[in-house]
Parts: structure tokens; sequence; C-alpha cells
């Protein structure tokens, strides 16, 4: 046994040998007595002197060999009530060598990291402590192993023998030899996961919303914060959008909280794809300021637009939300329409902290609201200008198609030399009944947003084709003619099928030219 071992090595003997000696020693006694007396008392000792010298002696032994026996009993005593201690202990107990070898523990441990004992016999503390904790604790056992100090307490964590890892509050006491050296290392371990877990639910609860797990008001006020001063430094334009569903009220009105939770829910989501991958992680790291997505409260939402190259970004955000949100949600297993009020705030025209951005972005949604919902404000009124400029623009150019207000124009191609016209450039351009002229500069980024630019494009290859033939049947043989194509039309599966359509459709011979 351990205890045993450790009491052995206190005294020196093993508690058997002490009884054997106690008997010798008895022995011994009795001998010398005898010896004594025999030769004190030469040639006038009598029968009855060594009679009573021998029980004398034989009581004197016997008196030696009850003290052993005593001695042997309490040590027995005090070793089995270590061992019931340390092994019935409520919290995880080892003992570790000058080695920092593990050579003793109780159940209690065993239990905590998976493993029965003769598993952990003989293994080091690094092999069950996780690595990020490695250093410190070899430093801290080293210390106390070396008799640098007498205990010391730290939170640590192992590694459970399925992988997992266990968080702990260790207190380590050095075990001396009676010169004063260090023997062993005593450990006792209390499990703190439950503690880890609830102070790591309290942070979360304290800084992100429990309902849709996005960032809460205390954390959007902080990152707000951090982000001003971002924009103030780097002189860089933000954005905030507060986000109100409308009417919301008569979801939990007509199907109760618990489908107004799960459409919130939903809407979070649906958010979060509505804008860019990157847009909805939180980051507090300077050098990692990106947008954010939090929930305000209710029926309300924030995203935060930092280091946009252009205000009118936000508008674009905005088009791309409310056209996401506008689309049915399922609940309960029904179908449920719902959208939303935007108002937009900008940093620094429309506010210098974090108070005051929320405060006009608030404005500016209760203006969207009163133009009649489903819609998107600038708190600026020169941008709300700007913003329903382009709205109009875009559903104009919904119809342009219809209405054959797209036209080429085709500008030559000159070679540098003689001055020869080797072919042309197909441009296409925009001339509205009403607004008249419209550059591409202003259309050709509203057709790739709304997608527009694929029918478009399509558009554009067909009425170039038979252009070209109509030159050729005209007599202008050989002539090339280029035709710009967008990104989005590369992203297009089909593309290589569509620019074949408008060829045959033209009748114009395909020759496919390798570079």
């Amino acid at each position: 046994m351990f205890a045993q071992e450790m009491f052995g090595r206190f005294i020196k003997l093993n508690p058997h040998h002490l009884i054997w000696m106690g008997v010798v020693v008895s022995i011994g006694i009795t001998e010398i007595i005898v010896f004594i007396m025999s030769t004190h008392f030469h040639g006038r000792i009598t029968r009855d002197y060594v009679i009573t010298g021998t029980l004398t002696a034989f009581i004197v032994s016997l008196l030696v060999l009850s003290v052993v026996i005593h001695f042997v009993s309490k040590l027995r005593e005090s070793e089995e009530r270590f061992r019931r201690v340390f092994d019935s202990a409520p919290i995880g107990m080892l003992i570790v060598d000058q080695g920092r070898e593990i050579v003793k523990t109780n159940e209690a441990f065993c239990a905590m990291l998976g493993y029965v004992e003769k598993e952990l016999l003989g293994r080091t503390l690094d092999d069950i402590t996780y690595t990020e904790d490695m250093e410190k604790s070899q430093e801290a056992s080293r210390e106390l192993l070396g008799g640098k100090t007498p205990r010391y307490h730290m939170e640590k964590r192992y590694l459970k023998k399925n992988g997992e890892m266990l968080w702990v509050k260790l207190t380590a006491t050095a075990i001396h030899e009676r010169n004063g050296k260090v023997l062993y290392g005593l450990g006792m371990t209390e499990d703190l996961t439950e503690r880890v877990e609830n102070e790591k639910k309290i942070r979360f609860l304290a800084h992100y919303d429990e309902l849709t797990e996005l960032p809460n008001r205390t954390l959007l006020k902080k990152l707000l914060n951090k982000a001003v001063l971002y924009a103030q430094r780097h002189r860089t334009t933000m954005a905030l959008l507060f986000i109100d569903l409308d009417y919301f009220k008569r979801i939990n009105d007509s199907l109760g909280y618990d489908s107004g939770d799960q459409l919130l829910q939903d809407v979070a989501d649906r958010l979060l794809k509505a804008i860019r991958k990157s847009d909805c992680v939180a980051r507090l790291a300077e050098e990692e300021m990106t947008h954010v997505l939090s929930r305000l409260g209710g029926d309300e939402f924030i995203l935060l637009l930092q280091n946009i190259s252009n205000i009118l970004d936000a508008g674009k955000v905005s088009r791309r939300i409310l056209k996401d949100v506008a689309k049915p949600f399922v609940i309960g297993g029904r179908e449920v329409f719902i959208t939303a009020s935007i108002g937009i705030s900008s940093f620094p025209s429309d506010g210098k902290d974090a108070d005051e951005l929320l405060k006009n972005a608030d404005v500016a949604m209760y203006q969207a609201k009163e133009k009649g919902r489903n819609c998107y404000q600038f708190y600026s009124k020169a941008m709300n200008a700007t913003a329903l400029e382009l709205l109009t623009l875009e559903q104009k150019l919904h119809k342009a198609m219809e209405q054959q207000e797209f036209v080429l124009y085709y500008q030559p191609k000159l070679d540098a030399l003689d001055q020869r016209i080797i072919g042309l450039e197909a441009l296409v351009r925009w001339q509205n009944a009403e607004i008249g002229f419209i550059s591409p500069t202003q259309f050709i980024p509203l057709a790739e947003e709304s997608g527009l630019i694929i029918p478009i494009g399509e558009w554009i290859l067909h009425a170039a084709c038979l252009q070209n033939k109509a030159w050729q049947d005209a007599g202008f043989k050989n002539m090339k003619v280029a035709v710009n194509l967008s990104a989005r039309q590369f992203d297009q599966p089909d593309l290589i099928q569509t620019i074949t359509r408008a060829l045959d459709n033209a009748r114009l011979e395909i020759k496919l030219r390798l570079f």
C-alpha cells in the first residue's frame, strides 16, 4: 500500500519487521539480564536468584514487545485512516513522485477522467494535461517538488480518456520526509465543468440574444463604438441599417408567441444569408473589422456596414434584404408573409457616435413606415432623393426590354499603322421615352445587381450577330464585331449555348480561333 510505504519510509522500517525486532529485543534483554546476574553474583548465585532474574528479564521483554505491538497497531490504524480518507474523498486526489509520475489516485479522480487507476499509474502529469496548460503546470509542479513553494492553487484543464477537456481547480501540496526533503506531491482536484459552462452561458447571455444568438444591444453598442473609432482613425465610411418587421404584432396575436419566435429566428437566418458571408461575423479585433448583424429587441434588427466604399452600397444591401424578407416563410406548416422597413444612417454625415447613429437610423426607419412600409429610407434627404432616383431607374429598366428602348452603337477599331477599320465594338445604349438618354455608367450597375444583365446581354449578342450578318450580305466581308460580356454571364452554365444560338439565328459561320 502506498500509505504503508510512506510511513515505512518515514521510520525507515517495515511494520512487520518492527514486530520481529521486538521479539529479538525481548530475547536479547532476557539474555543480558541473566548474564549480568551470573557475572555479578558469580560463586554466590543461588537457584532462586536465577529464577527471579529470568522472570524479571521475561517481564521486561514482554513490556518492550507490547510497546512495539502497540506502536505497529497505531501505525496501521493511521495508515487505514489515510487510505479511507484518500479513497473515499469526494474530490479527485492523486500523488506524484519527484519525476511527476503518478503513483496513486483515488476513485473520484479516476471517475473524473474516465480511467481506472492502473491505467494512470506510471504516467506523467503531462500525459493528462491539456496542451495549452502544459507550460504553467510544469512550472508549478517543479517549484512544488523542488521545495520552492509548499503549495499552489490553479485552474487548469485535463484531458479525459475519451479526449474531452475537463476544467478543474487544483490544489497541490508537498509531502516531506523528516529531514524536510520533498518526497511526493499531493494534488486535490475539484471538477469545474459545470461552473465554467454556467459562466460561459452567463457571458453569452450578457452579449448575445438568446433567441437568435445574434449580438444583442449591449454588444452592439461596444462594436458600434469601436467601429466609430476605426472609421475616424482610418477615415472610412460606415452605415447603420435599422430593420423593423412590418405588422409583426399580427403574427403574435394570430399564431401565438411560439410562432412569432420561430419567425424571428427564420428572419435572422434569412438576413444573414442576404448579406455576404463575411458580413455576419462579429469580431472585436480592429484589424478584422467587418459587418455585424444584431437583434436590438422585439422585431428590430441592426445591420452595421463597416468600411464601405459608398453610402449607396447600403441601399443595395437594403434592396436585397427587402426582397429576401418578402419571400414566404413556413411556420407551423403554413405560409406566412411579412415585409420590413429599413432606416439608414451613415458615419460621419449622420452622426458622430453610436447613440446618434442609432437614433437617426430609427428616425429614418419611421420615415420608411410613413412611406408605406416595405421600403428603405436614408436619414439624409439628399440620399433619399438619390435612392428614389435609383429605384425609379430600376423599375424602368425592367420595362426597357419589352419596350425596345435599347439600341446598339458600333465603335470602329482602327489599325494604328494605316488607319484602316479592322473591326467594331458593340456598345449598348438606353433611350428612355420619359428620361431620355441614360448613360451606361448609370444602368449597367443596376442591371448587374438586379440580374437583368443576363437577358440584356443575350439581346446584345443576338442584335450584334444580326447586324454583322446584314453587313456581310451588303458586301462587307470578314467584318469582326466585339461584344462585351458581363462577369455574371460567365457564371451562366449555358453561356456557350447562348452564343451558339445567337450565331445560328443570324446564320453566321462559326469559326474557332485558338489563342
